[in-house]
């Protein structure tokens, strides 16, 4: 039976599907909703993984530019931008796929 069980596992898993892609606008109420739901649950459990990033990017980076007389300004603040900025917060165009999460903010 188990034997049996995984082999339909298999094969229903190696049968490929078919499904055309739809931008967010194109996406159904109950899609837009899913989707919506998914991003409010799914971003407090981000931030607990940012905050810390974040956190530690700038107590690094503040004690680095007070000691070396913002000498070594050129690590410490690209360092404190990139663990500080980017996305805050998950949308459902990042669980869509229409765009990337950042986890790390650019310097630009």
């Amino acid at each position: 039976m188990k034997t049996l069980f995984c082999v339909i596992c298999a094969v229903c898993f190696m049968l490929s599907s078919y499904a055309e892609a739809k931008s967010y606008e194109e996406c159904g109420i109950a899609t837009k909703a899913s989707l919506v739901f998914a991003s409010v649950a799914a971003t407090p459990v981000y931030l607990v993984c940012k905050l810390p990033l974040a956190a530690a990017g700038a107590a690094l980076a503040a004690p680095v530019n007070f000691l070396t007389l913002k000498y070594a300004d050129e690590f410490a603040e690209p360092l404190a931008l990139r663990t500080m900025c980017g996305d805050w917060y998950i949308t459902p165009a990042i669980l869509h796929g229409d765009r990337h999460l950042q986890y790390f903010g650019s310097v630009d």
